[in-house]
C-alpha cells in the first residue's frame, strides 16, 4: 500500500459516524432512565438499604462514581451524558482499529465500545487490556461472530442475557451492508 493509498484509509477511519442504526441500537439497549438503577436488578425500586448487586446506571446507561442510589438526572441532562459517553466510545474505536470500516461496523463498534469499555484490567498485568474482539476486527480473522458473542456478555462474573443479546443485535449490524 502506498503512502497516499494509507493516508486516505487513515482519513476514512477519522470521517466515520454512528449512524441511525448504531444511535438506535444504543437506545434500544440502554433505555433512558431519569432515576438510578442497578443494571443487575433494573425493575428494583432502590432505597437506602438496596443491596446493590450490578453498577448503579442513570440515563442512557451511564455508570460512574458520582451516581448513589437516589440519583435523579433530567432529559437534556442524560442527553448531554449520552453524548460524552458516545464520544468516549468512538475514541476507543479509533484508536484500536486500523482497518477501514462502513458505518455500520463503525457503528456496531461503537456500541460494544460505549457498553464494555473496549478492554478490562488484567489481574495478570494490572493493567488496562483491549479485548481479542479489536485484534479479530483488525486481522479479518475467522470466528468473528464466536468472539463477539462471548466477550463482554457477563455482570460481576454472571452472563446476562440482554448482554448476549446485545451482542448479536451489534454482529448483526456488523456484517449488515
Amino acid at each position: 500500500m502506498t503512502n497516499a493509498e494509507l493516508g486516505g484509509q487513515k482519513e476514512k477511519l477519522k470521517m466515520n459516524k454512528v449512524n441511525e442504526k448504531g444511535i438506535e441500537l444504543l437506545h434500544d439497549f440502554e433505555k433512558l432512565r431519569f432515576r438510578a438503577y442497578d443494571d443487575a436488578q433494573p425493575n428494583v425500586v432502590l432505597t437506602e438499604k438496596t443491596v446493590i448487586k450490578g453498577h448503579l446506571t442513570i440515563g442512557w446507561g451511564q455508570t460512574g462514581k458520582w451516581i448513589k442510589w437516589d440519583s435523579q438526572i433530567d432529559r437534556v441532562k442524560a442527553d448531554e451524558l449520552f453524548l460524552e459517553s458516545l464520544e468516549y466510545a468512538e475514541s476507543i474505536v479509533k484508536k484500536l482499529i486500523k482497518v477501514p470500516l462502513n458505518d455500520n461496523q463503525y457503528s456496531a463498534l461503537v456500541s460494544f465500545a460505549y457498553n464494555s469499555g473496549g478492554g478490562y484490567i488484567s489481574k495478570k498485568y494490572n493493567k488496562w487490556t483491549p479485548y481479542e474482539l479489536w485484534r479479530f476486527v483488525n486481522e479479518k480473522k475467522d470466528g468473528l461472530k464466536a468472539k463477539w458473542m462471548s466477550t463482554a456478555v457477563t455482570s460481576k462474573g454472571k452472563p446476562l442475557a440482554g448482554l448476549v443479546n446485545r451482542r448479536n443485535a451489534e454482529y448483526n449490524l456488523f456484517i449488515s451492508a
